[in-house]
């Protein structure tokens, strides 16, 4: 996937969109994590949504979420 998207943000600007993030499963949040971290020279955006209340502190996706927002790349709105 990450080799996809960096061929493909080559051409163009890509946006990648995954929205509630909250239902997002172990295979899919691994390969969300390592293309961000992969692809930090590309012309890629990601946009996470998620319900901030369906996060608790077990979700698999709430250490991925504190790391994101410390990445000087990432904003939370």
């Amino acid at each position: 996937i990450a080799l996809l998207l960096e061929a493909a943000s080559r051409e163009r600007p890509v946006v990648v969109v995954i929205e509630d993030l909250h239902w997002i499963d172990g295979a899919s949040l691994a390969a969300v994590q390592f293309s961000m971290r992969a692809l930090t020279a590309g012309r890629l955006l990601f946009v996470l949504t998620y319900r901030g209340e369906d996060i608790g502190p077990r979700h698999p996706a709430r250490p991925f979420l504190i790391e994101a927002e410390r990445h000087r790349a990432a904003e939370r709105w």
